[in-house]
């Protein structure tokens, strides 16, 4: 039995392509890594996710639960990004120029890293049709949450703080 439930842990570890980080086994499910060009120009790549924790949030300009989100997303990005933590903010499924993005964006006061999603993407970290869809990645790229949905700032704020003392 024990045998058993040994190898199913095995088999269950990591679902995507692995984690730059060594210590991504188990059952944890492991953070895709992410060389990207963010909509504002800089590249973002695992130099500068590596070791932090990281909030993969999937959404779009037309949803209205991913607007009213912005506002506790930035929240919690501006009290903790010097602590070690970032949001990678996914444009998915939407239309809007790059520019009409990041205006929408700077509008609410959003200042973590934007990048434009795709299938490819969205394959990678699971996200499904839902938006808004977020995952909340440890320090060593494990997935600590997944939401369907919009966040509760005091929830994230909880997490955020469990996750970056770990």
């Amino acid at each position: 039995m024990r045998t058993a439930l040994l190898v199913l842990l095995v088999l269950s570890g990591c679902t995507h392509e692995p984690s730059a980080h060594a210590d991504c086994t188990g059952v944890s499910d492991c953070r895709p890594p992410l060389t990207l060009k963010t909509l504002a120009g800089p590249p973002l790549g695992e130099d500068l996710l590596g070791g932090k924790v990281v909030l993969v949030n999937f959404w779009a300009t037309w949803c209205a639960p991913c607007a009213r989100e912005l506002p506790a997303l930035q929240a919690v990005y501006g009290r903790h990004k010097d602590d070690g933590f970032t949001i990678v903010g996914i444009v998915s499924g939407d239309r809007a120029t790059d520019d009409a993005v990041v205006a929408f964006a700077s509008g609410r006061q959003v200042d973590y890293p934007l990048v434009r999603g795709g299938p490819d993407l969205e394959r990678r970290f699971e996200a499904g049709d839902a938006l808004p869809t977020s995952l909340l990645y440890d320090r060593h790229g494990h997935l600590v949450k997944r939401w369907l949905g919009a966040i509760d700032e005091a929830a994230l704020e909880d997490l955020v703080k469990q996750s970056l003392v770990q």
